[in-house]
């Protein structure tokens, strides 16, 4: 069955060619052995993405790049991005869906058996049946296997088998047929004969004929083999159904179990990398390498999508394909960067902070699990409360000159020295209990940055507090850094502090600092220092002034948390999407307008990293270490990154054109240059580039010559589309780069040809001309003849016409001095209206809307007159802001006061309430009045707007965030009804409308005592709303001002809540 045209650059048994070509120009790039089993890229699919069924039985890779797989549910072909299934509904050659092996031949063809289909071959497009052979158990073909030779064999579960010509050839022993012997697996014995693996009869050896069990068979302590491998050395490799793994080198036969390491004795498939790493898929217990006499295990507990592997297949850039039964596909391929988390023996994922000491360890810190010690890529040590550090939370990291390891916790800070520890807290002087950063400075002085403390300096034995009295910018200080000329700067959250004398000086967003919260601090080479911040990008600071670059100047991002700089001049930075590289030469020359944006290299996920999302806030948020290599803490564990092997990018990924329709009929691709009828010009053309490392990297432009010259950017678009394109000669070429931005410029090409419809060939062109001619020369005499008759017939209408218009223009002057005259009158009406609209709209800001609508609709003047009526009356106060406004910053206070009233006054406004006055962080208002309201109704309406209000409150909190601490701003409320005096009150120059009496004074009481958070209302305000809001116990209490007991209680919400 033809498979429809996929071709490489549209050219039938060439394209397998020309990418195999491609392919032998690519770096053969293994897996790093010196990472450890879990450290590499991991990826998985599952039928969720497209894949027929979740057990991958075969792998396979042929010469023109693709992967094959091989499902219970039919063969897939895999590009990178998309997969394409083939079954026997789509290819009924295939006979059969559940296909067990797959063999990539040398010659490019693909090798593909199947459970009672037999043996099918795949090339160029075509599937080719090869004849079932008679008996049912031969009709399943479990494993393939090429020889030296190019000889094609085949393991059924009904003997040996080889291919010859088109058919396949039982093998047979001397006097007997060699049959009911299921083959699991073919290996060559390096001699010209094969090794066969065996389901029951062990481990057999075919040569020249003659067919003879192993004479160790026994060892093995089974006959039921599942695979088997020949490695690069020469040696054997026995995989089998409990009895473990086993290795044959000809003289010595050695066992792999549990005691050796191996976590199986159920081995159901074998593959060795080009470093020569041994991986071995197990039942049950997952994937294992066996390098330099150890094994390592990679299990679902850490990201295997199953622990039953299938499958094992190393393609040619390097990855590792690993198929499950029931998990799907996996591939295992190097990251750009390399990880250290949980699964490498970190205690805690979440890394505050890292440090390299003196003797080249790391020092890592955890949040809540302590302070771990790495050594060689090995958690060597962890200390936490047990081990005499002072908190599990570890927020900062220093190493003093004597070698003395200083940690900033959550409880103070703690020193390390030779093997003991002493701690220090604020009841030994330091100014707070959050230690987020700490340096020291020439004179041997230590500082330590805090959360809400400011600075602490402990110098010969004693702390010194710094705060805002002594210039720093903020209490919260984040990033400490010691210039070369000895100066302290600290970043804070609400500037740049840099200390002369015993003072701070700031830089700030009046010098052009681009965001008040500075995260971190780098000094460069050349002494210029930089400083990140968290939403301003990066700033250059020069002179006591500020310069910044942020993300629509072409920064990856505006939260900045760390600096490092490598031995090539390019700046590290990290964020909460990555980490990301600029080279500082760009940065100096957009700041110095050489440049108008930056371009920044970015690494996320795709690219090894297990979180994208970094910490900072601490420090240090990021080490260079003493190899070269930069280390930053993220969500999941550290990140290690190598600059020197990124490099410039990997080979250019092959392109291959696969399908091409016109007017949405399929082309034949597989001959000739295509050439198309006549038709609507509508064109399509779908296209791959088989690169497996970041395919959601790649990007395509493509062109279609002969039509324009200007590439198309397509982005990751695998497909191309033209409408109306006339008839000629067209060119389509397509080209891809790789994740790391490097061009195939050759690309792909199809070439092809449309015919022009009958009317637009010359010879139709030609007679049309003539026709057209012969129908002119008439045409045009008879036309002259009209205008000499047409022109005397104008002639007379101007004439008339004239006249007319004569009129018409004085009637139209008289009607132009009429409207002036209307319009200058509307306009004063206008300017009157629109004043008086200017004042009601001022007046809004100072008097209720209700209250000032009584006002402006009522036909008499306001005078002093008042009137009983029973109203309900409520008071909020604000607890904590008295503190707030003498400790935050002035503006920042002003802001949340003024969004807290915004807010309160919209929630009394939507439930109908009446805003009297607002008393600093205090409302005051009513219900029932100026507008009449039922007395139950205004109950119901107080207390659902009180929920409403604390419900708002605890939104605000989290939008003002670590501007306020968490519970210091909470509401109180107080609701009361009785009848009370309302009216105009003042002198007759001055009114105010209010209410008085006792009814008024009683809520203000219930506001003052009720707990922070609640809704305290009287039994009056209660009672009439039983069944509708649940309410706590009812108590008399006493209150200032009132002889008799009054009974309240604090609404806990709506009925059924």
């Amino acid at each position: 069955m033809a498979a429809g045209g996929r071709r490489w650059g549209g050219r039938g048994a060439l394209g397998w060619a020309l990418a195999a070509l491609a392919w032998s120009a690519v770096p053969v790039l293994p897996l790093d052995p010196g990472r450890a089993i879990t450290q590499y890229l991991h990826r998985s699919w599952t039928s969720d993405e497209g894949l027929p069924q979740n057990s991958v039985q075969a792998i396979a890779q042929t010469a023109d790049g693709y992967l094959w797989l091989g499902t219970q549910e039919g063969l897939v072909r895999y590009d990178g991005s998309s997969f394409e299934v083939f079954d026997s509904a789509r290819a009924p050659e295939l006979r059969a869906d559940n296909v067990m092996s797959l063999l990539a031949s040398r010659d490019g063809s693909l090798w593909i058996g199947t459970e009672g289909g037999g043996l099918v071959r795949y090339r160029d497009g075509d599937f080719t049946p090869l004849p079932l052979l008679e008996a049912p158990s031969q009709k399943v073909v479990r494993s393939l296997f090429e020889d030296e030779r190019g000889a094609i064999w085949a393991g059924t579960s009904g003997g040996l088998t080889r291919v010859e010509g088109a058919r396949m050839v039982p093998v047979s022993e001397p006097g007997r047929p060699f049959a009911k012997t299921s083959v699991n697996g073919v290996a060559s014995d390096g001699e010209g004969g094969l090794w066969l693996g065996t389901y029951g009869a062990g481990l057999l050896h075919f040569r020249s004929g003659n067919l003879s069990p192993f004479p160790l068979n026994d060892r093995l302590g089974t006959s039921k083999i599942y695979c088997l491998l020949r490695d690069a050395s020469g040696v054997l490799w026995i995989g089998t159904e409990g009895g473990g793994l086993w290795s044959w080198d000809g003289r010595t036969l050695q066992g792999f179990s549990e005691r050796e390491g191996l976590p199986s004795r159920m081995v159901y498939s074998l593959a060795q990398d080009r470093s020569g790493s041994l991986w071995v898929g197990t039942y049950g217990s997952g994937l294992c390498r066996y390098r330099g006499g150890r094994f390592e295990v990679l299990s679902s507990k850490f990201g295997l999508s199953n622990d039953v592997v299938l499958s094992l297949h190393e393609d040619v850039e390097g990855s590792l394909w690993v198929g499950t039964y029931g998990g799907g596909l996996n591939q295992l391929e190097d990251g750009k960067v390399t990880c250290l988390g949980v699964p490498e023996g970190l205690p805690e994922k979440m890394v505050s902070c890292v440090l390299e000491d003196g003797d080249g360890a790391l020092w890592v810190g955890t949040y809540g699990a302590g302070l771990c010690r790495v050594e060689n890529g090995t958690v060597t040590a962890v200390y936490s409360v047990g081990q005499g550090l002072n908190d599990a939370s570890v927020y900062s990291l220093c190493q003093d000159r004597e070698g003395g390891l200083w940690v900033g916790t959550g409880a103070g800070v703690s020193r390390l020295k030779s093997g003991r520890w002493t701690s220090y807290t604020q009841a030994d002087g330091l100014s707070s209990a959050m230690v987020y950063a700490i340096a020291q400075t020439p004179d041997g002085s230590l500082w330590f940055g805090t959360g809400g403390g400011g600075l602490s300096r402990l110098s010969n034995g004693r702390f010194r507090a710094y705060g805002t009295e002594s210039g720093l910018a903020h209490l919260t200080v984040v990033a400490l850094h010691v210039d070369r000329q000895g100066i302290l700067w600290a970043g804070t959250y609400g500037a740049l502090s840099r200390l002369e004398g015993e003072r701070f000086v700031n830089v700030t967003e009046r010098e052009g600092l681009s965001h008040k919260m500075v995260f971190s601090l780098h000094e460069d080479p050349e002494g210029g220092l930089w400083a990140g911040t968290y939403g301003g990008g990066l700033d250059r600071v020069r002179e006591g002034r500020a310069r910044g670059i942020r993300q629509k100047d072409g920064l990856f991002d505006d939260v900045v948390y760390r600096i490092l700089e490598d031995r090539e001049g390019r700046f590290w930075l990290t964020c909460n999407r990555g980490i990301f590289a600029v080279p500082k030469s760009q940065l100096e020359d957009f700041l110095e307008g050489r440049a108008s944006s930056v371009s920044c290299l970015s690494l996320g996920r795709a690219d090894g990293m297990r979180s994208a999302e970094c910490n900072g806030g601490t420090q240090p948020a990021g080490i260079a270490l003493r190899d070269g290599r930069l280390c930053f803490p993220t969500t999941r564990g550290l990140v290690f990154v190598d600059p020197q092997r990124l490099g410039p990018g990997g080979p250019p990924p092959p392109v291959v054109l696969e399908r091409a329709f016109y007017d949405r009929t399929p082309a034949d691709l597989r001959g000739r240059d295509p050439v198309f009828p006549p038709g609507r010009g509508e064109l399509e053309f779908r296209y791959t580039a088989l690169s497996y490392l970041g395919p959601e990297k790649i990007r395509f432009a493509y062109r279609l010559e002969g039509f324009e010259r200007e590439w198309h950017d397509a982005g990751g678009r695998r497909t191309a589309y033209y409408t109306n394109i006339r008839h000629g000669s067209y060119r389509f070429v397509v080209r891809a780069c790789n994740r790391d931005g490097v061009w195939n410029d050759a690309g792909a090409a199809l070439s092809f040809r449309i015919r022009p419809h009958f009317y637009e060939t010359r010879a139709f062109l030609l007679l049309v001309v003539a026709v057209l001619a012969s129908f002119l020369g008439l045409g045009y005499w008879v036309r002259v003849a009209r205008l000499k008759a047409r022109q005397r017939e104008l002639e007379g209408l101007v004439a008339l016409r004239t006249a007319d218009l004569k009129s018409a223009l004085r009637t139209v002057e008289d009607q132009r001095s009429q409207l002036q005259e209307f319009n200058a009158r509307l306009q004063e009406k206008v300017r009157e209206q629109f004043e008086q609209i200017v004042r009601d709209k001022r007046l809004t800001k100072y008097f209720p809307r209700k209250l000032l609508d009584k006002i402006l609709l009522s036909p008499e003047d306001v005078s002093l007159s008042t009137e009983k009526r029973v109203v309900t009356t409520f008071f909020t106060d604000l607890t904590g802001f008295t503190r707030l406004s003498d400790t935050a910053d002035p503006d920042r206070v002003t802001a949340i006061l003024n969004e807290y009233l915004s807010e309160m006054a919209a929630l009394i406004e939507s439930h109908g309430g009446t805003l009297a006055r607002f008393m600093g962080d205090g409302i005051l208002g009513f219900f029932g009045t100026p507008d009449e309201m039922a007395p139950a109704l205004q109950a119901e309406a107080a207390v659902r707007m009180a929920l409403a209000m604390q419900d708002r409150m605890d939104g605000l909190r989290g939008r003002w965030g670590q501007s306020i601490e968490p519970d210091s701003l909470r509401l109180r409320i107080g609701i009361h009804q009785d009848l009370v005096t309302v009216g105009n009150f003042g002198s007759p120059d001055h009114v105010e409308f209010t209410a008085l009496g006792r009814g008024v004074n009683l809520a203000k009481r219930l506001e003052e005592a009720c707990p922070p958070g609640s809704v305290l209302v009287t039994e009056a305000v209660a009672l009439p709303l039983d069944g509708r809001f649940r309410f706590g116990p009812v108590e008399a209490r006493r209150f200032k001002g009132f002889g008799e007991e009054v009974r309240v209680c604090v609404v806990e919400g709506p009925a059924g809540g």
